[in-house]
């Protein structure tokens, strides 16, 4: 039995309901569409919200097609995971960043070899370095003798 269509008056063989209008799936695909164009252009941050909203829901989908980027596998993920006990390769804490769910993929930009797992501070952190380990290794004595020179200040006020 074919009906006919309340907003384009063809007749259809599907229908689908809405608002109490029989409308083929084709205009109410029309008319979804137009909603979810009108409310993109109401509130500018609406497709971030819209997608931080999918990820928040499906998280380890949204880390697998991270992942892919890498050539891993979510069990390759998790074999490094549990390889590192869920935490950060440099700083041995697990991941607290709101932004950052996950432990990032730390890889060797010229091979793309994965190195390991590093939480998005560290990550940051060395990406900031340049990925140098003789930068890396001047920042860590930089530390080290400012340490010193601290506990020998605090020393002398004794």
């Amino acid at each position: 039995m074919n009906l006919i269509c309340s907003k384009c008056n063809t007749p259809k063989k599907w229908y689908g309901k809405a608002r109490r209008q029989l409308i083929c799936p084709r205009c109410l695909l029309e008319r979804s569409t137009k909603q979810q164009q009108d409310k993109k252009r109401a509130d500018p941050l609406f497709a971030a919200k819209e997608g931080a909203a999918w990820r928040k829901r499906n998280p380890r989908s949204y880390l697998q097609s991270k992942l892919k980027v890498y050539g891993l596998t979510l069990e390759d993920y998790d074999a490094i995971f549990a390889k590192q006990k869920g935490v950060c390769g440099i700083c041995k804490k697990p991941e607290m960043d709101k932004v950052h769910r996950n432990l990032c993929v730390d890889h060797e930009r010229k091979t793309g070899k994965i190195r390991g797992l590093l939480c998005g501070r560290c990550n940051l952190a060395i990406g900031l370095l340049g990925h140098d380990p003789v930068v890396c290794s001047n920042a860590d004595r930089y530390l080290k003798h400012f340490l010193k020179m601290q506990s020998e200040f605090l020393g002398e006020r004794e």
